[in-house]
């Protein structure tokens, strides 16, 4: 999220392997109670609402665990502080592969049939793991094999539905049969529509080979939430009908019918809408206001209903729900019931699917609501077919679906998924077929630490305490000790800091004040500090694996769901051509220097801290298809659009060229002026844009938010006045103006997955040691949390041509769809077959057949990152970073950044001062350190 504080790797110094998180550090005071002691003060602008290593979705959801566990191995400052290391944590000792052709007959048999179906398998797929012996939770329980295997069995069980499944079967490290464990019988809420008028159209629900399907025939109504199957049966198809919901089949039908037609539509809608408005609590909604503004059921808007869950519509029974009983008469309310909406629900599907053979049946009401679904199950499928076994108490074997190189391995394993399954399983919630955990939420007690620091205290929205661990393995193991034998006296100290003391402080200049009176060890910097601290020896620079991109949702038939008032348009927003404009109208390199502080001008997916090849540190932006990639994008936009021959625009531009971004947009103006499509721009229109950030009060938001504006109304102007003067009919002398709304969505990346957005911050990163399979969140049809929704879901349905053998020309083998490059790269062209030792060395008797592989694999990243930029459906800015000023009380055992490890992070981090004297040296100093970080030199 843009507004929260990153973890920042040079105090962490903690490998991220997800797509979708960082982890966060911050700061803050008060901690320091023991004078002796060494604590670390920071902060944090927002409350982890849990900190479960299976479920965690933001990055402050991770900022606990980053202190208090710690995976098989972990990426560590080498001895000359020169780069990164591997060294073994929870394990013992190194990874070992297992030769399958070493194995006897019947071994390799029983394998083959429990996890690989029978098949073939091979050198990378079945490694054995030492676990570290004196590993213990912070209790004194200690933490064996079996432990490794029941928590993977908690992450994959079906009915949480945890949201880390997806971190062992997508990408180069795949759990054999972990998805298929993860997905089996699943039970879901899904649109009846397809399932009941199959088979046999008598009312049961049946899947594609006519079997009945096991449902819970306890029926829900979504109205707005999510897309409607049978809404988008009867609305013609226009291209975006996938995602019509059922509020838009009742209320936005361009033809009306009979009046029973029109009165059930209206009853239904007003009865939903007073459900949610009287019984539902919305205390913790992003638009509570308007809830709490509600004073009548009509006045509940569509926005309102499309944050909301279904509703089991027996509830209507339970519930006083009130509703219309006169079409022309919404004030008028009468009781509403379960039958009265079946009744209601019967007559919609009569008059609207007339030609079916099924309209009139009795049970027709079910046709447009949802009901939980049991996906069909393999009997045969267990948790013993997944690939993760204890082969006794200290040795984890893992069977993988493909071939993985001992690096990957290592990279891979260095977080993990360990949980204490006794108390994961106590604090366990059934809800129908869910089930929900309470680990790691809440409360300290919700929680067991493992790490070299336990979680203390924990009170939300005010501070979180975190301790040494004196359990922890590091502080007495020998054979740990003498991992860094060799490393500088300072260096053997590891773990210095004995706690960690977090304030939750929303503000800046709060967050500033306190670093400034020594009550914090670090403070993040914005573009206004930057004037005064920029200049100091204490500042640091972290660059972030994050690009940070503009996402707008480009569907038009949800655009047309939310352009609810006349002159104010959001259609054009799927206008290719008018978002190409936008992007070209923006100067990064100044909205870099001016909105942040810290970042860097970027126009690609992928920044400078991605590795194309681990085993010998090969960064992607240095390759040749790396380099070649905004030359794919921006090839032919230097110059203007008047000059005789096209030219590329300059790297130094990044992105920027005004005169095309007139081009553009004024092409995508005149195009939806034209066009006959509903709701399309019209002379005089306002576009109107509702910009969904995680806190619309940051002070760098702001900053970013204004230079947009002010980019975008320039451009509309400038644009306004070109048309006028080339053609006065097009816009008769009116304007075309932009107005952006800065809206708080604490849970925007949410409300983007259900279309429910006009335009976010969208920051994908992490994985730097993996941009192949990041490369899922833009390319696989599959995943659910795509940003860009007009695209999402339907990345098999476009094709990409990549120029495999850079020729120019389009040869067999050259079109793909971007869901296929994506198989393609991260299944087919496949690394993992060959060792560190061949990918690294070009005397090996592999090297040839890898880096045949690994170019072509190389060439597709590439190919598809510039495919999918050319989309416009997002507009990358800038290459996160962050300016940080660090306390006198610390040092960081690195000055210079090191990719992967920062500046050494908290294993290494160095102390100058104990509380005690620390307290004093404030003291001594007035209690104002502000101008002694602003002139500090080295």
């Amino acid at each position: 999220m843009e507004t929260m504080k990153k973890i920042s790797k040079s105090l962490l110094g903690i490998l991220v392997l997800s797509a979708t998180g960082a982890g966060v550090l911050a700061g803050c005071s008060h901690g320091d109670s023991d004078p002796d002691g060494y604590t670390y003060n920071t902060y944090l602008s927002t409350s982890p609402s849990k900190w479960n290593v299976h479920n965690w979705e933001t990055s402050d959801e991770s900022y606990i665990q980053s202190f208090t566990e710690v995976g098989l191995y972990d990426v560590v400052l080498n001895k000359d502080h020169s780069g990164y290391q591997f060294i073994s944590e929870m394990a013992s000792d190194m990874p070992l592969s297992l030769d399958p052709t070493e194995f006897d007959v019947d071994e390799y048999t029983q394998i083959g049939k429990r996890y690989f179906g029978g098949k073939e398998y091979s050198t990378g797929q079945v490694w054995e793991i030492p676990l570290r012996q004196s590993a213990v939770w912070e209790d004194g329980t200690p933490i064996k094999a079996k432990d490794y295997v029941e928590s993977m069995e908690r992450l994959l069980q079906p009915k949480y539905a945890n949201y880390r499944a997806d971190s062992y079967y997508n990408g180069n490290f795949v759990i054999a049969n972990a998805e298929n464990y993860y997905k089996n019988g699943r039970q879901v809420l899904e649109p009846v529509y397809q399932y009941i008028t199959a088979g046999k159209a008598d009312g049961k629900l049946y899947d594609s080979d006519n079997n009945v399907l096991a449902a819970t025939n306890d029926y829900y109504i979504d109205l707005a939430q999510g897309s409607s199957t049978y809404a988008m049966s009867i609305f013609p198809s226009d291209g975006s009908s996938d995602d019509i919901t059922l509020y838009t089949l009742l209320n936005n039908r361009s033809t009306k019918g009979s009046d029973a037609l029109e009165l059930a539509a209206k009853r239904i809608t007003i009865g939903v809408s007073y459900y949610y408005w009287k019984f539902v609590d919305h205390s913790n909604d992003d638009d509570k206001d308007d809830w709490a503004d509600t004073k009548k059921a009509d006045s509940v808007t569509k926005d309102m209903l499309s944050n909301q869950k279904p509703i089991r519509i027996r509830d209507f029974d339970s519930k006083e729900v009130m509703t219309t009983s006169e079409l022309n008469d919404s004030q008028k309310l009468v009781r509403y019931n379960q039958q009265d909406l079946k009744k209601d629900l019967s007559t919609i599907v009569r008059e609207l699917s007339k030609s079916t053979t099924w309209a009139g049946k009795d049970w027709a009401w079910k046709v447009p609501l949802c009901d939980y679904i049991t996906k069909k199950m393999d009997k045969d499928l267990s948790m013993e077919n997944v690939g993760i076994a204890a082969k006794d108490d200290y040795t984890l074997r893992l069977y993988l679906a493909k071939p993985i190189s001992a690096l990957d391995l290592k990279f891979q394993l260095a977080s993990n998924w360990l949980v204490k399954t006794d108390l994961y399983d106590s604090l366990k919630k059934v809800t129908g077929s869910s089930w929900f955990t309470a680990y790691g939420s809440a409360d300290v007690k919700n929680y067991m630490s493992y790490g070299p620091y336990k979680l203390t205290g924990f009170v939300t929205g005010q501070a979180i305490t975190i301790e040494r661990n004196d359990k922890w393995y590091g502080y007495t193991d020998e054979s740990y000790k003498n991992q860094f034998a060799d490393y500088s006296d300072e260096d053997k100290n590891q773990y210095r800091m004995t706690k960690i003391y977090t304030r939750i402080i929303k503000e800046h200049s709060t967050a500033v004040s306190e670093f400034m009176a020594g009550n914090l060890d670090d403070i993040d910097l914005n573009k206004d500090d930057m004037r005064k601290y920029g200049n100091s020896a204490r500042r640091t620079t972290t660059l972030e694996s994050y690009t940070q991109k503009l996402s707008f949702n480009t569907n038009r038939g949800k655009l047309l769901e939310r352009q609810n008032e006349k002159g104010k348009n959001k259609t054009i927003l799927a206008n290719k051509d008018f978002r190409k404009g936008l992007s070209l109208s923006l100067d990064r390199n100044t909205f870099a220097s001016q909105a942040t502080a810290g970042s860097q001008a970027f126009t690609g997916l992928l920044n400078s801290l991605y590795l194309a090849n681990v085993a010998t540190g090969e960064m992607y932006r240095d390759t040749t298809q790396g380099k070649s990639v905004y030359n794919q994008i921006y090839g032919e936009l230097g110059g203007t659009p008047t000059d005789e021959k096209k030219t590329a625009l300059a790297e130094a531009e990044n992105g920027y060229n005004y005169a095309w971004a007139k081009y553009y947009a004024k092409k995508g103006i005149k195009d939806e002026l034209k066009s006959t499509e509903n709701g399309h721009l019209e002379a005089g229109d306002e576009i109107s844009i509702e910009f969904r950030v995680y806190d619309n009060t940051s002070d760098t938001t702001i900053a970013m938010n204004d230079f947009i504006v002010s980019a975008w109304s320039r451009l509309m102007a400038d644009v306004s006045e070109e048309i006028n003067a080339e053609d006065k009919g097009v816009l008769n002398g009116k304007k075309i103006t932009i107005k952006i709304n800065l809206v708080k969505d604490e849970d925007y990346y949410t409300t983007a997955r259900n279309g429910g957005f006009d335009m976010i911050f969208s920051i994908w990163g992490g994985a730097a040691i993996d941009p192949y399979g990041l490369m899922q969140v833009y390319l696989d049809k599959t995943f659910t949390n795509t940003c860009e929704y007009g695209f999402k879901g339907k990345q098999d349905q476009e094709d990409l041509w990549i120029d495999l053998n850079d020729n120019g020309e389009t040869d067999a083998g050259e079109t793909e769809t971007y869901d296929g490059w994506y198989h393609e790269m991260n299944d087919n062209l496949n690394e993992g077959i060959y060792s560190d030792e061949a990918k690294s060395d070009p005397n090996n008797e592999d090297y040839a057949k890898w880096k045949e592989v690994h170019e072509k694999r190389l060439t597709v990243l590439a190919g598809t990152e510039a495919g999918i930029v050319n989309r416009f459906e997002c507009i990358p800015m800038v290459a996160r970073g962050t300016s940080s000023l660090n306390g006198f009380k610390v040092e960081n055992a690195s000055s210079a950044y090191i990719n992967l490890v920062g500046y050494g992070g908290i294993r290494f981090l160095r102390f100058n001062y104990t509380n005690g004297e620390w307290s004093n040296f404030v003291s001594q100093n007035g209690g104002n350190l502000s101008e002694l970080y602003a002139t500090w030199t080295n």
